[in-house]
């Protein structure tokens, strides 16, 4: 019931806020002007290209269906986004989904409670975090974000897409922090996914399983002795973004996604649309029994390069690329032979000399034929013609 008042009353003061939204256009964030500074040396600098002190003005954050709101996110970046739809939630949060205009492909996601926001607004080539700070005072940084991708398990009931994405985008938080990134785990995979498809099919929420077993217990019952461990859930959001906002935006859940402790991590969604909520959300996190430091998370994946008769291509066989790694390759025909085509995971792309695969978060094929070069059509040699006459 209280979740429910709080939701109710959160909704009621983003409508009251449609109204005066109507009358005065006005910016989403002041800047804060004030004693308080910025570490930029706690967060990671490749990552993190500025960041700056704001607060938020909520009330602007309508749910009228195409109410605009501006976005100065910094003073020479200024977006105007576009109400969708709101999801509510089990934690008593609204989700507040929209588009940014004049930019294609641009989403604004905010998960707003307790007078505190996390957001994200994605741009082509720049993603801008919003989060709480302290007395209601949040950050907005602008990060260009690097390409994280989980190893992918080969094992039965591998993580699916939605569940690779949060795990991305709980390393993209622990990377922006200078953590080590987390290493996906089937045990704990298989923990989270078995806590998602209960709560989803038995209509309920919480840490406990009905059955009375705690979080605990179900990471050793699925294979993972612990050393340390942690959960989080969420109910109600339809997204990987969405529900990695709610997480940020609740302290004791961004504690655990931000916890130096844990190596590893599991993730598991599930939908019922006969529940409550729809969505279901667990992440397993932990540090495996007798590991004292975590092993570092470089995941490399393979590219193969095979040349046909009569070129070479560099490297060749099969090569190994760390994730998120360029590599170049270069093609060359020997003498009296030309490219005849090169294929990219079996899509021709043509007589290229070189190609570079670029941020690789799988593996990849590259293939190049050759061909005899056509010899010059010959000339008819010129020859004087003699006539002789009487």
């Amino acid at each position: 019931m209280n979740r429910l008042l709080a939701c109710t009353h959160l909704i009621f003061l983003l409508l009251v806020g449609a109204c005066q939204a109507a009358e005065v256009e006005a910016n989403l964030f002041t800047p804060y002007e004030g004693p308080l500074q910025l570490d930029t040396r706690s967060v990671n600098s490749a990552i993190v290209l500025r960041q700056r002190l704001v607060s938020v003005q909520l009330e602007l954050l309508t749910t009228m269906e195409g109410q605009e709101v501006i976005l100065n996110l910094f003073d020479d970046v200024t977006l105007r986004a576009v109400f969708d739809h709101m999801e509510s939630n089990a934690s008593g949060e609204v989700v507040w989904i929209g588009r940014a205009q004049d930019t294609a492909g641009g989403a604004v996601t905010f998960a707003i409670a307790d007078q505190a926001l996390a957001g994200t607004v994605e741009t082509p080539t720049l993603l801008y975090h919003i989060r709480p700070f302290q007395d209601q005072l949040h950050v907005i940084r602008e990060i260009r974000p690097p390409v994280l991708r989980t190893a992918r398990s080969t094992a039965e009931g591998a993580p699916s897409s939605m569940e690779l994405e949060v795990v991305d985008l709980v390393n993209l938080e622990r990377e922006i922090e200078n953590l080590q990134p987390l290493v996906w785990d089937d045990a704990l995979g298989a923990a989270a996914m078995g806590h998602s498809t209960d709560m989803a099919q038995k209509n309920y929420f919480s840490h406990t399983s009905l059955d009375g077993r705690l979080f605990y217990q179900r990471i050793t019952a699925a294979g993972y002795p612990y050393n340390t461990c942690g959960e989080n859930i969420a109910a109600g959001y339809s997204t990987p973004q969405a529900v990695m906002n709610g997480w940020m935006n609740s302290s004791g859940h961004r504690a655990n996604i931000l916890n130096s402790s844990f190596c590893d991590i599991g993730v598991g969604y599930a939908s019922a649309s006969a529940s409550d909520y729809g969505h279901y959300w667990t992440q397993d996190f932990g540090r495996r029994e007798g590991v004292t430091v975590c092993p570092p998370a470089v995941v490399e994946y393979t590219i193969t390069a095979t040349a046909g008769p009569h070129g070479t291509i560099n490297p060749s066989g099969v090569v190994k690329v760390p994730s998120g790694g360029n590599r170049t390759f270069r093609i060359t025909p020997q003498a009296g032979y030309r490219i005849l085509d090169v294929k990219i995971d079996g899509v021709s792309i043509g007589a290229v000399a070189s190609y570079t695969f670029k941020s690789v978060f799988e593996d990849h094929s590259i293939e190049a034929t050759f061909e005899e070069t056509p010899k010059a059509a010959g000339l008819t040699p010129w020859m004087p013609l003699l006539i002789l006459g009487d």
